[in-house]
């Protein structure tokens, strides 16, 4: 299973699970019904059609505080931008953070109160 070791220049102290992986739709749709009953569809293309990737700290992959906070940094710096993602084995890839994603794309958990360390979870959305 994949690792990511570095996004964009902030290299992890310990490296993040691939956890899952998703294709959205190219087009979304809502119905509604006009007065008379007559069903209208609108239609439009998807703008966040893309292959999800969700990486995990999961049990023992936990955060410093200062990647988590260079995360966050970064997440909100590069907001319609691609950063690079590196794996464990050197191989690269180009993603986006999912802002689009409920609670934000950075979302970060100490393990305890006043704990220097963090369980994490990154959405991305890689770029084809």
């Amino acid at each position: 299973m994949k690792r990511v070791v570095r996004i964009g220049h902030v290299n992890l102290s310990n490296p993040l699970w691939v956890e899952e992986s998703l294709k959205a739709t190219k087009n979304t749709a809502s119905a509604k019904r006009t007065v008379a009953g007559a069903m209208v569809i609108y239609e439009m293309s998807n703008r966040y059609s893309a292959l999800y990737i969700t990486l995990d700290s999961r049990n023992y992959g936990w955060l410093k505080t200062d990647d988590v906070n260079a995360l966050i940094g970064l997440a909100d710096s590069s907001l319609g931008q691609q950063v690079e993602i590196e794996y464990r084995d050197g191989s690269t890839e180009m993603a986006r953070f999912a802002y689009e994603q409920a609670n934000g794309a950075v979302q970060a958990t100490p393990l305890f109160d006043g704990a220097n360390w963090y369980k994490v979870k990154i959405y991305m959305a890689k770029v084809e």
